[in-house]
């Protein structure tokens, strides 16, 4: 086979992958890895070298990236395409991880082994700086979520599990049929492989249809859509209090009387200083006196007065007060008798307000992409947020933008005493590509995981009213001003993954460096040799 072939085949691959992210159905994910599978072999049976397979399994992941996320290069040209390969760079590792694997410990034990090393590497990148988990496998699925109603057992590592077991059967399949000519240890593989597909099909639709629909609901809640672009209006064009009356404005199109929870958009509101009067909430404060409403949670930009002596890279100062201060990106809630409740969020966004390793060198301003609102690096909360609504309310657990990307933050405010999520996002900078259809995807998935419902505000869209199945029940358009409004039925169990989090991953991990220091045993006592 030709070069060109190769590279064909695993650009095949990759875009298969990535048609997963575009509406297509997640089953394209099962056939995704076979073409660079082909390629590997090829080149093992050659005798290539291990690392003669690096620019083919380049070739698929970058692909695979570029069709599933081509819309980072719209939001910023340069910062889109660095994550493009950074991503692509770690995907290829992990390939080439297997290839070595193969060549010190032998084909069945490289084949099993991928399958930990895809997890694990899934599992790490839900961590620090450079965390970005929104390519992960079982995300592939979130178009068709009566296919994964049993996400609620394994999160979606369980989709990424399904995806890397079946490809390796099907490709074992392919191998036993061209190469060996073994009927009968193909028709277990073939079997088997079914049964790993339908098993769980049959299992998600007994979920599906146990779990009665959303009928209207014990909390009701009024989800604002201002649809302010977030490069020329969210923040520039009307003053602060200006843009709480709008809001105040917006919640009075409501056709309830009176609703439990108003909930708007990230950063709906700037310059709010933790622990000073903020007038410029006056409007929405009034609409809880007026009796409106019996609280309401939206985003903040927050500001909090520090030391200036401290060693924190993420403080800023303010020449003309001469003080120091820290910002984050956060969600209030007021109500008419208790204080204001905060939560700061905790996964941000890298490049746009945490510029990766930032501690260990300066950061230029220019490698901080703005989009929309203060741009640099933000400061960080610390734990997960549930807030205590009034009485006769459901808690309400708060996930901010690319929060909702994490199967474990939702399922930690969960556990926390959540009976609904609250989704609050702003994805004006997505500019009309299907971006946003992605993000509002990850909202059905965490609904699933947790089996509780999801009010998701976004300043553009979609805002939604989710039901814990997954099943958009009310929505608004993109880019219409609009309420979105309704009643959600309040979860109380908690699911399996809730309690025992991302057992897959921690599993996947540990066999991974188990493998890896056998690994380097096997191939230092044989260099000894």
């Amino acid at each position: 086979m030709t070069r060109v072939k190769m590279y064909a085949l695993s650009v095949a691959g990759g875009v298969a992958a990535g048609l997963a992210w575009n509406g297509i159905s997640g089953f394209v994910l099962f056939i995704a890895f076979i073409p660079l599978f082909f390629v590997d072999q090829r080149l093992y049976l050659r005798g290539e070298r291990v690392f003669s397979v690096f620019p083919y399994a380049f070739a698929c992941f970058v692909s695979w990236n570029i069709v599933a996320v081509w819309w980072l290069s719209s939001v910023h040209l340069v910062g889109g395409a660095a994550v493009i390969i950074l991503n692509t760079l770690l995907m290829t590792f992990v390939f080439l991880l297997f290839a070595v694997t193969r060549k010190i410990a032998g084909e069945r034990s490289a084949y099993a082994s991928f399958i930990f090393y895809w997890l694990a590497y899934e599992y790490l990148l839900l961590w620090g700086d450079l965390s970005w988990p929104w390519l992960h496998l079982g995300n592939g699925f979130a178009s068709g979520i009566s296919h994964i109603q049993w996400y609620e057992y394994t999160g979606a590592a369980g989709g990424s599990l399904w995806v890397l077991l079946v490809n390796v059967l099907l490709f074992s399949i392919w191998r036993s049929y061209i190469n060996e000519g073994k009927p009968l240890q193909n028709a277990v593989k073939i079997v088997l492989t079914a049964a790993f597909v339908a098993v769980p099909l049959i299992v998600s639709q007994s979920l599906f249809n146990r779990i009665p629909e959303n009928n209207g609901g014990k909390v009701r809640v009024t989800i604002l859509q201002p649809n302010l672009d977030p490069y020329t209006e969210k923040f520039e064009g009307t003053d602060r209090y200006e843009r709480a009356e709008d809001l105040a404005d917006l919640a009075a199109l409501s056709r309830f009387d009176e609703t439990d929870i108003i909930i708007a958009p990230e950063t709906a509101v700037d310059s709010v200083w933790i622990g000073k009067s903020n007038p410029h909430l006056g409007p929405l404060k009034k609409l809880l006196e007026e009796g409106k409403s019996k609280s309401v949670i939206l985003g903040a930009t927050l500001f909090e007065e520090a030391d200036c002596n401290e060693p924190d890279l993420t403080l800023r100062k303010c020449t003309e007060k001469d003080i120091c201060f820290r910002i984050y990106n956060s969600s209030i809630q007021l109500s008419p008798k208790d204080p204001m409740q905060i939560y700061h969020k905790i996964m941000l966004v890298p490049g746009v307000e945490n510029l990766p390793f930032h501690r260990f060198m300066p950061v230029p301003p220019f490698m901080m992409l703005d989009l929309g609102g203060v741009a640099g690096i933000y400061s960080r909360g610390d734990s997960p947020g549930v807030f205590s609504c009034p009485s006769g309310v459901a808690d309400a657990g708060q996930l901010i933008c690319f929060e909702s990307a994490y199967g474990r933050l939702a399922a930690d405010v969960a556990a926390g005493g959540a009976g609904i999520l609250v989704i609050i996002t702003n994805d004006g900078w997505f500019r009309g590509t299907n971006g946003y259809l992605q993000h509002l995807r990850k909202s059905q998935l965490r609904a699933i995981e947790t089996r509780r419902p999801v009010a998701r505000s976004a300043n553009t869209g979609i805002s939604a009213i989710i039901d814990s199945r997954g099943i958009i029940v009310e929505y608004g358009n993109w880019q219409e001003r609009t309420v979105v409004e309704g009643g959600v039925v309040p979860g109380e169990n908690i699911t399996f993954y809730v309690a025992s989090g991302d057992y897959i991953g921690r599993i996947a991990l540990l066999f991974t460096i188990l493998i890896l220091l056998s690994l380097a045993v096997r191939y230092l006592s044989g260099r000894t040799r």
